[in-house]
């Protein structure tokens, strides 16, 4: 991969939390949603 992409490949903890997903069969390439931090005051 770092052949094709050169610097713009992702980094391999990614790359193995990919495989993870797409082992267990989430294929969905949508983001994960997450709670917005709440602001200081």
């Amino acid at each position: 991969m770092t052949l094709a992409l050169k610097n713009d490949c992702p980094h391999r903890t990614t790359i193995i939390r990919w495989y993870r997903k797409f082992q267990r069969g989430n294929f969905t390439l949508d983001d994960a949603k997450r709670e917005k931090y709440r602001e200081r005051q």
